[in-house]
């Protein structure tokens, strides 16, 4: 039976580029697709109810899965960290269902800056339709249909529970910002764990996604106020199509033409500081026992 790999996660640490243009184009991997219909089945992990989960149902699923059983299975959805959105609530639940349908298998994870995660997390946020500003959305509490806790983002609790239940060698953990700097080194010690020969593709798609730049996220985030998203069902315009167009024109025309050189992040000086202290024991538990070379890539130590 083949070996079992699954990518949890993080979001916003280029899973989606190696969901397109990485993991499925690797000869000596079985890519279990989600986007695929035959695949879809493996986005009830996130969700399913605790009286509704079956593992042998889910093992029935992967059983009749026509794969080449020589070799192995990579599955890759980030949202297996847990739903950033809803303050992580899933993470330990999901992890303690893949335990029982996978028990052997061994986790692929990236964790990023976190002050680097919650502004680019704060944009998707908008992205998505989110029309709070800010401060009201690092408060946003649960049982809000949107909700979301800075201690998701203490990296080192979830690390350890996976470590804990799948043992610490079959759990993989880099950085965005190594894959960022150097994605042929991080592809190669990331195939050398699944133990297939090196990508031998081309790499040129790898890029970072420009995000809106401050002034077009509040922009955006007025406009949604009035239409209608999974973020803010209670606008009374439909958002389907004007939301992508609008935010398309944002990050395509307006700000390239005014905002072409800025980095300016949404995150104040003073909460970054307040961050900092926030996370600084966690990374430095992290760093320790992971060897990530956190400092170098200047995480809150």
């Amino acid at each position: 039976m083949s070996k079992v790999f699954i990518h949890i996660g993080y979001p916003k640490t280029a899973t989606t580029w190696l969901q397109r243009f990485i993991f499925p184009f690797h000869k000596e991997i079985n890519y279990l697709d989600h986007y695929k219909n035959e695949n879809k089945w493996l986005l009830d992990l996130r969700y399913i109810d605790d009286l509704d989960f079956n593992p042998e149902s889910f093992k029935k699923k992967y059983s009749e899965l026509n794969i080449d059983k020589e070799k192995p299975v990579l599955i890759s959805i980030e949202s297996l960290s847990g739903d950033v959105f809803k303050r992580g609530f899933n993470s330990k639940r999901i992890a303690d269902n893949l335990k029982e349908i996978f028990p052997d298998a061994k986790i692929i994870i990236t964790v990023r800056n976190q002050i680097a995660m919650i502004d680019s997390l704060y944009k998707q946020y908008v992205n998505q339709g989110g029309n709070c500003n800010f401060k009201k959305f690092i408060e946003l509490p649960a049982p809000k249909p949107v909700s979301f806790s800075l201690n998701y983002l203490k990296y080192h609790k979830l690390l350890d529970y996976y470590s804990d239940i799948f043992g610490q060698d079959s759990v993989f953990v880099k950085t965005y910002e190594h894959l960022k700097k150097n994605p042929e080194k991080y592809l190669s010690e990331l195939f050398l764990f699944i133990g297939v020969k090196d990508f031998d593709g081309d790499l040129k798609n790898f890029k970072v996604n420009r995000s809106l730049s401050p002034f077009s996220v509040g922009l955006l985030r007025f406009a949604n106020q009035f239409l209608k998203s999974p973020m803010n069902t209670g606008a009374i315009m439909p958002g389907k199509f004007f939301h992508p167009m609008f935010r398309s024109f944002l990050q395509n025309t307006f700000d390239p033409f005014f905002f072409a050189k800025s980095k300016k992040k949404i995150i104040d000086k003073k909460f970054i500081e307040y961050l900092k202290s926030y996370y600084q024991e966690s990374n430095n538990y992290l760093d320790k026992k992971y060897d990530l070379e956190l400092g170098k890539y200047d995480y809150p130590l």
